[in-house]
């Protein structure tokens, strides 16, 4: 207390929260951050691993394998041996989890564990294991002798894994392999049944692979976030060529496991009438496995496995198709190179910028200015910076960064001439426009003939190059979760703002194609998040905070999202290099996301980042919603009526994802934040300047 008394102030966590009082009493500065309250009986299913269950199922295999699912001892005496085992397992798991304390405090995801939390005490789960513990062996011996004795080989050989061999490569994941077979011989010797040595060796050899399957996600993604180690682990990041090698080839030896006991085994014509039929089963175990691999390269696959569900994290590794490495710590791709924190030059003597007061312009004018130092982003040389403003915008800030200001509308032709006056040999920036207006008819009137307007007067000025400002949606949205827009994208638009940016488009298309004499760059961006955001993106952070964000759908819709700061990387160096002139390029983070992801992103950094209690995101939606919201939004906006709620909502369950390959390759664009820092660089900007929420 002493010490506290004399300091500034004091941050109480957890526990220490009950010395509040006393300290606000001495008039202490108190800020308190509780831990999240869960109910104590969610948190023991949870540290158990209830769910992990459903892979004991594994036991009752047997009984259809032998053809006695019919006989209802067999299945009362094994229903009964799953939960002796259940129990067991459940004990080592918490078992696991004691031994890993470290490990898991220091992990991304296993940190929430309630032991790890500190939701349970380690004496609790110490005390609950060795009570599960004699609960299953007891009952196990009272089954049938064969069945204790395999599961004490299996609860010998689980103990042996998590205090010695889980650190030791490959043969971590040979003894997941015989653990998961192991549970079909407890099936096997509960009712006597033969071993079959063609299961066996298919079970441990596909179990193999889905082991190493999680072992090589771990490894990308410590090779892609720069990790030496793998916490934990007996494997290095710059191991996953050989995870990835193993675990194929360990599937395609369960397959072919398959298929030669059905080709080989008597039995088979003898049990079967049609045996053929048989075949489609090898079949789906390949596609199926092709799947599983192909989460696992993406790093979308689940920490947990087998309870198959796809999670994409921060940082996906970019697989590139030129000359850049999995684990490079810098961009190289075709013959440029942009080196991250190395200013980027402009030759040009003045900058003609729109949009400099908005979300994405104020990054941007910042950028050519002071410079972005957390996103590396400078830019050098001797050139000024005029900003065409609308009435009525606060300019102070503009005006700090030594910016010439002029006041007017893209849509007045006397406005655009005093800003382009006197900008030979300039670049114009266009980021101005409008998404959510009053009425339908300001989509075209701003984004297609204030482009027009802007773009004409350029020209005549002797502008040297325009880098103007899409977004996705002239293309609309992906076919599907997996698809992502190119630069050859043919054009769907969306609504009128995705009709107005179309037009935008073909119209400079066009100047490019009888041979402007300005260049002409265009760029798109999806959703963008940072600082500096306006309200809308606020209460996109109170909703998730107040569990009232509705996920439409499933949630594994995927979209491109872009940190305004990368996106200022990507619009200066289409400002500057020269194979960018009369060309257009996708600009976004590394990778897109998962809604399910983003809210799941944003409730981490509200909660761990800001000590904030976030409630759990329940508000989910039906996919038809956001269909019949679409249909509602295109008679609102034929009508002439703009609804910005509606539009929003008929977008919920749509895929709009793109691929950055091109910009990337061409102008050595290397987006430096990605979301979860991102998310919490815009949390931390909104708290700071008064947006709490």
């Amino acid at each position: 207390m002493p010490i506290w008394e004399a300091a500034s102030g004091a941050v109480l966590v957890g526990n220490g929260v009950k010395f509040e009082s006393q300290l606000r009493e001495a008039g202490v500065e108190v800020r308190t951050i509780s831990p999240e309250k869960r109910h104590p009986v969610k948190d023991w299913l949870s540290e158990a691993r209830i769910h992990q269950w459903s892979k004991n199922a594994l036991i009752f295999v047997p009984l259809f394998l032998g053809r006695i699912v019919d006989d209802f001892h067999a299945v009362l005496k094994t229903s009964v041996g799953f939960l002796a085992f259940g129990l067991i397992a459940s004990a080592t798991y918490i078992i696991n989890d004691l031994a890993d304390l470290e490990a898991d405090r220091a992990h991304a995801t296993k940190r929430f564990r309630a032991i790890a939390a500190g939701r349970i005490s380690v004496t609790s789960g110490f005390l609950a294991s060795l009570f599960m513990l004699a609960s299953g062996i007891g009952m196990a011996l009272f089954l049938h002798p064969q069945f204790a004795l395999v599961v004490s080989v299996y609860l010998g050989l689980t103990l042996t894994y998590t205090f010695r061999l889980k650190r030791d490569a490959l043969l971590d994941v040979t003894v997941i392999g015989v653990l998961f077979t192991l549970r079909l011989v407890m099936g096997q010797a509960l009712n006597g049944l033969a071993f079959s040595p063609w299961l066996l060796s298919f079970s441990t050899m596909f179990f193999v692979s889905l082991a190493l399957a999680k072992r090589h996600v771990e490894a990308m993604r410590a090779c892609s976030n720069g990790k030496d180690v793998i916490e934990g682990r007996g494997y290095l990041p710059d191991d996953w060529p050989l995870t990835l090698g193993y675990g194929l080839a360990s599937a395609s030896t369960s397959i072919v496991i398959m298929l030669l006991f059905l080709a080989l085994e008597p039995r088979v014509t003898q049990l079967y009438r049609n045996p053929a039929w048989l075949y489609a089963a090898p079949l789906a175990v390949f596609i199926w496995l092709q799947r599983i691999w192909l989460l696992s390269h993406r790093m979308e696959l689940h920490e947990d496995l087998y309870r198959l569900r796809a999670q994409r994290q921060d940082q996906l590794v970019h697989r590139r198709q030129h000359r850049v490495g999995v684990c490079d710590g810098y961009v190289e791709e075709g013959d440029y190179e942009y080196a991250m924190d190395t200013p980027i030059t402009l030759s040009a003597p003045l900058v003609l910028l729109t949009g400099a007061t908005g979300w994405l312009g104020g990054r941007v004018a910042a950028a050519l200015t002071t410079g972005l130092p957390d996103a590396g982003l400078f830019a050098k040389g001797n050139f000024r910076v005029r900003a065409l403003v609308p009435t009525g915008e606060d300019l102070s800030p503009l005006r700090e960064q030594g910016l010439e200001i002029v006041t007017g509308d893209i849509r007045e032709m006397q406005s655009v001439r005093a800003f382009v006056a006197g900008a030979e040999g300039a670049v114009l920036i266009h980021l101005a426009g409008i998404i959510h207006p009053k009425k339908v008819a300001e989509f075209e009137a701003i984004n297609t003939q204030g482009t027009i307007n802007l773009v004409t007067a350029a020209q005549r000025a002797g502008v040297q190059r325009a880098v103007i400002m899409s977004s996705n949606s002239p293309v609309g949205f992906n076919s599907h979760s997996d698809h992502r827009f190119t630069e050859e994208s043919p054009y769907n638009p969306y609504a009128g703002y995705g009709r107005s940016k179309m037009l935008m488009e073909k119209a400079l298309r066009a100047e490019m194609a009888v041979g402007s004499q300005m260049e002409i760059v265009i760029v798109r961006a999806p959703w963008f998040y940072g600082p500096d955001q306006p309200l809308r993106q606020t209460l996109f952070f109170k909703m998730i905070k107040d569990g009232k964000f509705p996920i439409v759908g499933s949630g594994r819709n995927r979209r491109s999202m872009a940190y305004t700061d990368n996106l200022a990387q990507g619009i200066i160096l289409a400002a500057v290099h020269e194979r960018a002139a009369g060309d257009i390029f996708w600009l976004a983070d590394e990778t897109p996301y998962t809604m399910n992801e983003i809210v799941e992103v944003v409730s981490m950094v509200l909660h761990e980042d800001f000590g904030m209690r976030v409630k759990p995101n329940t508000f989910r939606l039906p996919g038809i919603v956001s269909d019949v919201a679409t249909i509602v939004d295109a008679i609102l906006q034929y009508a002439g009526i703009y609804h910005q709620k509606i539009h929003v909502l008929s977008e919920m369950n749509k895929t709009i994802a793109c691929d950055i390959t091109k910009a990337r390759k061409v102008l050595g664009y290397a987006p430096k934040i990605a979301l979860r820092e991102g998310m919490r660089r815009s949390v931390d900007w909104c708290l700071t300047n008064g947006q709490a929420f």
